[in-house]
């Protein structure tokens, strides 16, 4: 993949198979013993800025700048969109997204400053549907962009960080840079 690359997670449960996201809005699954992509990924269409693997490595997820998707992919199928994650990105910083350690659950931070929790439980039983009608539940959680959400490994924690850069004229926006933690 050419241009420069945002993540390079590892594939679980394959040694060498790792996928790679560029600020370029190209995605791809590549193997250390194999030159060039071994499936290419289609769906972004700004600069990827974060992506992850599901624990068994069968969904991929990705998120980028300036888009209000977080496309999940089958990396079984010849990478197709199961899911598609609508959330509110007007922003090129990155907007960080999150996955419970169960996998039941996927958090993301908006630009308005709300933060979304989608369940992701009954979500391998829909294919190839967008905006799918999974719950979603959004709660006010800062006053400016909410940039950064991270689950705790084994608590039910969820911490958030907002704040971006503000060019300040008048009458400008409430400016808050903060991080929280939420209990569940």
């Amino acid at each position: 993949s050419s241009g420069i690359n945002a993540e390079w997670p590892l594939r679980p449960g394959v040694d060498g198979l790792f996928g790679a996201g560029c600020y370029n809005s190209t995605v791809g699954l590549y193997s250390s013993q194999i030159k060039g992509v071994l499936m290419p990924f289609y769906g972004p269409q700004h600069g990827v800025t974060q992506i992850l693997f599901s624990k068994d490595g069968n969904r991929l997820y990705c998120g980028s700048r300036m888009e209000g998707e977080i496309y999940c992919f089958d990396t079984r199928y010849n990478g197709s969109v199961l899911h598609t994650y609508h959330r509110d990105v007007q922003t090129n910083q990155r907007i960080q997204f999150d996955i419970n350690k169960s996998e039941s659950m996927l958090a993301t931070g908006n630009h308005d400053g709300t933060v979304l929790l989608f369940d992701l439980s009954g979500e391998q039983s829909v294919v190839n549907q967008e905006d799918d009608g999974m719950s979603e539940l959004r709660f006010e959680a800062h006053t400016d962009t909410v940039n950064g959400v991270s689950f705790h490994p084994y608590w039910g924690l969820l911490a958030t960080v907002s704040g971006r850069r503000h060019f300040h004229i008048e009458d400008s926006e409430t400016e808050e840079n903060s991080l929280k933690i939420w209990s569940f």
